[in-house]
Formats: structure tokens, sequence, C-alpha cells
């Protein structure tokens, strides 16, 4: 487990007004005096979480414009309520049935006045729209789901029917522990049944992605293509309505740009700031750095199914080859900070593994069956909001050892949450040996 760094990413924060200290601001009234400015790096190609793997829609703007049916407690990672007052798991975890939340009002927009309440019909289009392929909805703005692709959800879920008008029901073509987990993610956000019936009316159906329609604290106001976002409060939000009238999330600055318009106060809230500006945030008097605890979970993945990797000699030698003592030492690659989680499964080589593994390690090319010049390839996440390699060089470090020096190569070609790429790429002849790290955030 990390110590993940960000002065307000939590709806939380932005719905009950925690006070966090800034420089003295000038006089902005037409934002400040009624709202506060949130800077971060990122791009937004659609208002839609479904439709991404990773990026500000995901990291910052779906707790925002959108509820799910679960979420997940920040503190204690357990499952809570949230568009779901409860749930059953029925069937030895086959089915899980949810009972939705009364009295919850969808935001009016601009582009749409809702004449009804949150319902079961909701549920059944969003989801429907993901699963099923032969939905009419499925294949608008194209029919890739990165998130829920990735975990081929499609193949998973057999049915999804509504019981009553608060009421459905998730049938599993097999039993999966995990399925709750993944409806408390941003991509599981819930969509507006009755909004995308006007947008088939209008045959403008593609504008269900671009003019956001939610049950969220927070409504799209205006968008500026690499500028900013104004979101406006809804005052019918259903957990009360929000302190800040709006929110404004400045696109427009780089990394240190963004430090800048913080010191000379333009900025309120600054996310991700860079491991190498902590020190003026620290030294700072006019400043509060936020951290809590962000539980990570990172690992290798296999290609199984093509030699040498079929081989489990391999993939144990492989893994007695990572220096988990190093691991433990390092410091965070992001922020310079590390903490390891208080349950782990990192693997502490006996003795005698410790002998298998040299004594593998010395014929690791013969047991690998490479000729020379030829080299199996990791790839590893290069993620948005830091744009760096940094944690593809610490993983292949954690690995090198002895001689598999020589046959670990780094090569960051995808950005973290890119299942799909990385499955493709698994699919050529060209990476027959591919070795996967992935690491996936939780919160």
């Amino acid at each position: 487990m990390r110590l993940k760094l960000s002065s307000l990413l939590a709806a939380v924060c932005m719905l009950y007004g925690q006070a966090f200290a800034a420089p003295a601001l000038p006089a902005h009234a037409d934002i400040r005096d009624s709202g506060f400015v949130y800077c971060v790096s990122g791009q937004v190609n659609t208002f839609n979480p479904q439709k991404v793997s990773s990026g500000l829609i995901v990291d910052t703007l779906a707790a925002q414009l959108y509820d799910r049916l679960l979420d997940v407690d920040p503190y204690t990672y357990r499952l809570v309520p949230e568009l779901a007052e409860s749930w059953e798991v029925l069937d030895n975890g086959a089915t899980y049935r949810f009972h939705l939340r009364n009295n919850v009002p969808f935001q009016t927009t601009a582009w749409f006045k809702p004449t009804r309440n949150f319902n079961a019909d909701d549920v059944i289009f969003t989801f429907g729209r993901i699963f099923n392929r032969d939905h009419p909805w499925h294949n608008v703005n194209g029919s890739s789901f990165p998130y829920f692709d990735s975990l081929q959800f499609a193949d998973s879920v057999e049915s999804v029917r509504k019981l009553d008008s608060h009421t459905v029901e998730f049938r599993l073509k097999r039993p999966d522990a995990s399925f709750l987990w993944h409806l408390a993610t941003h991509y599981a956000s819930v969509m507006s049944a009755e909004y995308a019936a006007k947008l088939a009316q209008n045959d403008r159906q593609e504008l269900i992605d671009r003019q956001p329609v939610g049950t969220g604290p927070f409504r799209l106001e205006e968008y500026r293509s690499g500028q900013y976002i104004r979101l406006q409060r809804h005052p019918a939000y259903w957990r009360g309505k929000p302190l800040m009238p709006q929110v404004v999330v400045d696109l427009g600055s780089g990394g240190t740009g963004r430090l800048s318009k913080l010191l000379t106060g333009e900025c309120d809230v600054l996310a991700w700031p860079a491991a190498s500006q902590l020190s003026i945030l620290r030294d700072d008097p006019r400043l509060r750095l936020t951290l809590r605890p962000g539980m990570n979970i990172a690992w290798l993945a296999f290609n199984t199914a093509k030699p040498p990797l079929d081989n489990p000699e391999v993939r144990h030698a492989l893994a007695l080859a990572i220096n988990n003592q190093r691991l433990y030492s390092l410091s965070d690659y992001r922020f310079g900070f590390n903490k390891p989680a208080l349950r782990h499964h990192f693997y502490r080589v006996p003795r005698d593994d410790a002998l298998l593994l040299r004594q593998r390690l010395t014929n690791f090319n013969k047991l690998l069956g490479l000729n020379d010049g030829v080299q199996p390839r990791m790839l590893g996440p290069v993620t948005e909001q830091f744009g760096d390699r940094v944690g593809c060089r610490h993983v292949g470090e954690l690995i090198r050892f002895a001689h598999i020096r020589q046959v670990i190569v780094i090569d960051a070609r995808y950005r973290a949450g890119d299942h799909l790429r990385v499955q493709r790429v698994g699919a050529n002849r060209r990476f027959d040996r591919l070795i996967v790290f992935r690491e996936r955030a939780i919160v």
C-alpha cells in the first residue's frame, strides 16, 4: 500500500467543504465567491467513464457527474450502498439482486429536463448497453467499453432484468466473487434511460457521451477543450444540496504551470503534484498538503499460452528472481513514499528455493529456449497523470538478477488500463514471450 497524494480528489471533499489553506487570492468574484478552482492535468475525450480506460473522467469527473450502485469506503475498503440501498447474493454468487434507492432525481441541464426519478429502467439501460452486443446503444460512439471488455463481462453476464421499478437482478453464467467490486468502480456509473430515449427520438444518440446527465452532486455547465470544465451543483442531489455552487476544473497548464497557479492564487487545489514539488508544498505555510493511503495492486501477468512461459519452471524462476527485500526498501516511484500492505503475498525465498534459483539462473537462457539476441518483452504502464516510465524501470530493476539481466526488456508502449491493446500485442507472434506488468488503483 502506498500513500497517494492529492489535495482534493474525493467527491466528499467537494460536497462537504473541507477547509484547505490557500494563498491570498486575487478578486475572482465570478468563481471564488461561489466555488473554487481545481487544477489538474488531463484531457477529456468523452464524459462517459464507461468509454475510457483511465484519465480525468474516471479519476476526477465521474464522481461529480454520476453515481454507482455501490461505493467503496475509502478508509475501510468495504462495499457501501449508493444507488442500491441493499443487495442480496444468491445461487452461490451467480445471482445478484439489488434493491434501489427511492427519490433520486437526475440533473436538469440545458439539454435535458427529466420527468421522473432514477429507477430500475436506468440500471437495465446502463448495463444492457455495456454487456449486450445486440443492444441498440451498444455501438453508439464505438462498441468499446475498455474496463468491462478487459474483464470479458459480456461473456460472463447471462442477463440483467427488472423485477419491479426498484429491484434489478444480475444473473451470471458462473459465480464471481469480484462482481460487486466491479460495480463499485466509476466505470459502472449509471446513466439515464429517459435521456437516451429522448436522444434516440431526435436521432442524436452520439450526444449521450458528450452531454452528460447523471444523478451526481454536480452537473456539466460548460466545457472548453484544453482550457477548463465548469461544474454547477445539482440542487436536488439525493444526499443533500452540495455546499459549493460551482467548481472549475482548470486544464490549461502543465506540472510547473499548475504549481505556479497554486502559489499565485489562481488555483485553490492542485491535484497530483510531482514528487519534486513536495518540498515546496510542505514549506509554504499558506498551503495544506493532504495525504491518505491508497490501495494499489501490482502484479506480473505471464502469457502462458506460448513457450517458454507455458513451462511452470520458467515462471517459477522469474518469480524467485524478484528481489522482494529491495521491493520493500524502494520508495514509491511516483511520490517518494512507500507503505507496504498489512497483509502481503511477497514470497520469501527459503534456503532450498534459493539454491534452486541459482541452479535455474545458471542455465536460464537454455531453460527459456532462447537464441542469442532473442528476448522476451515486458510491457509496463505509462500513467496519464504522471506521463513517465519510471514505474516500468523500477519493476524491471526488481526482476533483473544475475543472468536474467540479459533476458528482461522493458517496453513501455501502452497506457495504464489499456487492457485490449495488451491483449492484441500478446497475440502478435513478435511477442510470443510476453510478460506484462500491471497495476490497478482501487480508490
